[in-house]
């Protein structure tokens, strides 16, 4: 009987634990606010640097991905050495972000040394929709799934348009598809229960 009670506490105490960590779901929107917001802020300044005041480095406001990917390593060690529980989903989110990076960086670096510069722009959207719409779908989060869904339909939009205001629809791919998103995880996390 004592074997039974032991048992039952042990199953207790872990179905407790998963619970509070699915409640705990680690994404809470940080990153993809700070993405989305980066993304908007770089692509608008440069747009304006370049059209209205004819700033010839205007590209150096590019480097603040390299402060935010900086930011988001220290970010996600953290989280990391906080959490109890690592989520398989946890594990298959955060593989394909870090693909979508490879795929980012070697996308661009082939497209520059083909010099194919507009195509870079509508390729980076193409390119953010796939993981924001694999992470929707494996969160099941809908509005990721439609945001990336919506980077996708910004990057046909653009081949459209002239090379220069491309920037803009970049700018669009980050509100629809990270900062908008971002903001009903943000406010689903808050709804959460606390543990």
């Amino acid at each position: 009987m004592e074997k039974d009670t032991t048992a039952q506490d042990h199953l207790r105490l872990i179905t407790e634990m998963i619970n509070k960590a699915k409640n705990n779901f680690s994404e809470n929107g940080t990153l993809f606010l700070l993405w989305g917001f980066l993304i908007v802020f770089c692509s608008v300044t440069y747009f304006i640097a370049v059209k209205y005041f004819n700033i010839e480095k205007a590209y150096y406001i590019w480097f603040l991905t390299w402060l935010a990917t900086a930011y988001q390593i220290f970010y996600l060690k953290k989280k990391q050495k906080k959490a109890m529980v690592k989520l398989h989903n946890e594990q298959i989110v955060n593989s394909i972000w870090l693909y979508f990076v490879v795929a980012l960086v070697l996308t661009s670096a082939i497209l520059i040394y083909n010099q194919h510069y507009y195509s870079i722009l509508p390729m980076m959207l193409v390119l953010y929709g796939i993981p924001t719409i694999l992470t929707g779908v494996v969160l099941k989060f809908r509005p990721l799934i439609i945001g990336g869904l919506f980077c996708w339909v910004l990057s046909l939009c653009s081949i459209f348009v002239p090379f220069f205001y491309q920037y803009l629809f970049l700018a669009g791919g980050g509100i629809t598809g990270w900062i908008i998103p971002g903001i009903f995880l943000r406010r689903r996390h808050a709804l959460q229960p606390a543990s």
